[in-house]
């Protein structure tokens, strides 16, 4: 197995996928070709195979398995696991654009957004009292921006953890890049791109 490090993949509509759809489906899973299927959107559902089936090559590669011989189990809140491995990964989507990534020792938490057209909320549930201080005191032109950050940190983190945007993780402050949750440590970065912001969660690990 390849040594201890963090993998990101960054895909967007700039770059040729690895895999198309139809080839995707063909390592899929039984379960994973019928959540594909039960699909109404045909855009989701193709979607879905094109990641899942990047996501079983990347696997593959660090794993030395055949992408259709890694089995996922599943969570508590739904986070698909690699059974009997500890190798980790998360994948996160927005519009064109999907992140994975793996990690053979640290429990770890992606997520990438894309501006989006309209305001940004700001509610209660999702956001700590500083923060909510800190985006009514910014300038309207850069509050999507931290509004990004900060969103696309409570995602990695909840996701890191395994609740999701849960109201745990709205209640906790995610300004600082070393943050402690349950007794446990994690360490956010947030990287902004024009066309999108991604931020990567990593318990107990520098990912700088």
């Amino acid at each position: 197995m390849a040594s201890t490090r963090l993998i990101m993949k960054l895909q967007g509509k700039s770059k040729k996928p690895l895999t198309k759809g139809k080839n995707a489906f063909l390592i899929l899973s039984s379960d994973e070709r019928q959540r594909a299927e039960r699909m109404k959107s045909s855009v989701y559902a193709e979607r879905f195979k094109l990641i899942r089936g990047y996501l079983r090559f990347l696997l593959s590669t660090v794993l030395a398995l055949p992408p259709n011989q890694i089995h996922f189990t599943y969570g508590k809140y739904g986070k698909p696991i690699v059974e009997n491995n500890d190798y980790f990964f998360n994948v996160s989507h927005a519009k064109d654009y999907f992140l994975i990534g793996l990690h053979e020792t640290a429990v770890l938490g992606v997520d990438i957004e894309c501006p989006r057209p309209f305001p940004p909320k700001v509610h209660p549930f999702f956001f700590h009292q500083d923060e909510i201080n800190l985006l009514a005191s910014v300038d309207p032109d850069q509050k999507m921006r931290l509004w990004l950050s900060l969103w696309t940190r409570k995602e990695a983190l909840g996701k890191a953890v395994g609740e999701g945007l849960s109201s745990n993780i709205g209640k906790q402050s995610v300004l600082s890049d070393t943050i402690h949750y349950n007794g446990r440590e994690y360490v956010l970065l947030t990287q902004h791109d024009p066309s999108y912001v991604k931020t990567i969660c990593l318990e107990g690990k520098s990912v700088q």
